[in-house]
């Protein structure tokens, strides 16, 4: 039986070995994003790869060399039919310690995997507490806090709703947040909060502000929550995604979905081209 070939790509080689002075390894330097291939397509390419160069400006990462990372990445996807591709950059090799000067040039890591099992379904979060902190909003490579809160997302529900010390909602485990109020406004927490500034929730705040819908971009409380007429997560993967049911970690629900998804949230799903959001329509 022939080996089945690698799922990754190291600039551009697939099944190449990562260094091991590489600095992403080393020290989380570098940036991330992941998208949806659907049919052997790079769903939203040119905007993830927008987002992905705001996001090496933030770090000081000069991604000039990656070049030919949107034909890697056609190439992957043609490969995949359809699942989840990771593409990172690392300010690769050098430096001294800490110091990135003399670093680079940057390298390009793609990486497939399938889609998650709520892929086109309402989900049920709990909440966590975490420590987290942000930078600018940048997918940068350290998601430790988002790696130990992961390993506490009781098996009964599908993912969880970050909440900050001082009880502040933050973001989904791998996802944006938003809420719709009782007046139809869209709430989400603002990037300044340490949240990363996904594409998706880029996607989704124009589609907002587009058909009209009140946008604030404050902070959460959990008593917002428990007063929302509908919630959603939204990520490049599984797009807008409404969730049907929040508990606290091990306790009881604080909040339940009359419909998932509600009227706001399908509105947007309409609006925004995602494949997923026309499997649920």
């Amino acid at each position: 039986m022939a080996e089945p070939k690698p799922d990754w790509w190291v600039d551009g080689q697939r099944g190449a070995l990562l260094p091991p002075d590489d600095r992403g390894l080393l020290y989380g330097d570098g940036v991330f994003r992941t998208l949806l291939v659907w049919d052997g397509q790079a769903d939203d390419l040119r905007g993830q790869l927008d987002h992905l160069q705001a996001d090496c400006v933030e770090i000081g990462l000069d991604a000039a060399d990656a070049g030919p990372l949107s034909d890697e990445i056609q190439s992957a996807a043609n490969s995949m039919g359809r699942g989840c591709l990771r593409i990172t950059l690392t300010r690769g090799s050098g430096g001294v310690a800490y110091d990135p000067r003399g670093a680079g040039p940057a390298r390009r890591i793609l990486q497939a995997r399938g889609l998650p099992g709520c892929a086109g379904r309402p989900v049920t979060a709990c909440l966590l507490d975490t420590t987290a902190g942000g930078l600018g909003g940048a997918k940068h490579l350290n998601r430790l806090h988002n790696v130990l809160a992961a390993a506490r997302v009781p098996a009964a529900v599908d993912t969880a709703i970050l909440r900050s010390a001082d009880g502040q909602l933050l973001s989904g485990l791998q996802a944006n947040l938003f809420l719709v109020d009782a007046a139809g406004q869209l709430l989400t927490p603002p990037a300044a909060a340490g949240v990363v500034a996904g594409r998706m929730r880029a996607r989704v705040l124009h589609a907002a502000r587009s058909a009209g819908i009140p946008v604030l971009e404050q902070a959460l409380t959990a008593e917002q929550l428990e007063c929302a007429a509908e919630a959603s997560l939204s990520n490049a993967v599984l797009g807008l995604h409404p969730l049907d049911r929040v508990a606290e970690a091990g306790g009881p629900s604080v909040w339940s979905a009359a419909q998932a998804p509600g009227p706001v949230t399908r509105q947007l799903m309409t609006a925004i081209p995602h494949p997923l959001h026309r499997t649920a329509s």
